[in-house]
């Protein structure tokens, strides 16, 4: 939480070396640092060696692996039959490299499933600057590590994550039992005509039990609502986060708290107790309605930040 993501262990090659990587459900091409990056950062793990490895291929202009994510699989004249990727992010940050197909294994090393994934040769912004070595492409397409795994046979075509806080948590592959055996709720999956996304509906948001005022087409504009494991924060619609805001302030504000603007021009208060005990007191919970009448409960730590 501390740090703003979520990684996971991938065990990548024969022998399996491990990799960090950022579980990410908002794309879906997975990769991490080539041994020969021109411009990588200073990551956990050592770079991937397509030489060391007993199990690897590079991926060629004809292999079938090239074309299936065509808006960011490539090839060019510079590169002769060889299948290079680019993917950017609404952070203004990118990777980019060559596709290469090598084993994962899974924890207990007995599977071992043929998986492509991008052998880094650049990245920029806060792909360079944060310490797991790389992306988990668990996104909504045929490219995406989960699918993959399914299309070898290795698992059903399902997966779960179940995030900890303040750190922790679990990445499922295939129909795994939950650890916990929590109480579920469910919402279903629609469809979105915007990119290889998960998308759901929302339909309310409420805040100390009153349900706020909120057009319900905000919820449905551009891109609708975004399932991102890969992003850090909840992002409303803008009438919606003026409404939500709006309340934040109010309970604030007859709290009696004090209120500032840092440096990143984020709203913050002054006032609570040194470790935070309080917090409750002073703000309401809120949670948000989902389609099938599902409620993601948000006390005050989930929608403020320290």
């Amino acid at each position: 939480v501390r740090v703003g993501y979520f990684y996971a262990v991938l065990m990548l090659g024969t022998p399996p070396k491990p990799f960090d990587v950022i579980v990410d459900t908002g794309s879906t091409v997975t990769y991490v640092p080539c041994n020969n990056c021109q411009h990588c950062g200073h990551h956990n793990d050592d770079p991937y060696n397509p030489s060391k490895s007993a199990t690897s291929n590079w991926v060629h202009c004809s292999d079938a692996q090239c074309g299936m994510l065509r808006s960011t699989y490539y090839c060019s004249d510079s590169n002769a039959n060889q299948c290079s990727y680019k993917v950017s992010y609404l952070e203004r940050s990118s990777s980019q490299g060559r596709l290469v197909q090598d084993v994962f294994s899974f924890p207990d090393n007995a599977t071992k499933v043929p998986v492509t994934f991008g052998c880094e040769n650049s990245e920029t912004g806060e792909i360079y600057r944060q310490k797991p070595d790389g992306i988990l492409g668990m996104g909504n397409s045929a490219a995406a590590f989960h699918s993959q795994l399914a299309a070898a046979g290795a698992i059903p075509d399902v997966f779960s994550l179940c995030f900890g806080f303040p750190s922790g948590g679990a990445l499922l592959l295939g129909q795994a039992p939950v650890p916990g055996n929590p109480t579920f709720q469910w919402t279903p999956l629609i469809r979105s005509g915007w990119g290889d996304f998960f998308t759901v509906n929302m339909e309310s948001v409420i805040f100390n039990g009153k349900q706020l005022d909120v057009p319900a087409t905000a919820f449905s504009s551009g891109y609708g609502t975004v399932l991102d494991s890969g992003t850090t924060f909840i992002y409303l619609a803008t009438p919606a986060y003026q409404l939500f805001a709006a309340s934040v302030f109010a309970a604030a504000s007859a709290a009696g708290l004090k209120h500032f603007t840092n440096k990143y021009r984020d709203n913050c208060w002054s006032g609570l107790k040194p470790d935070y005990a309080d917090i409750e007191k002073m703000f309401p919970p809120a949670s948000l309605g989902f389609g099938g009448g599902t409620l993601l409960q948000l006390p005050a730590y989930r929608y403020l930040y320290q």
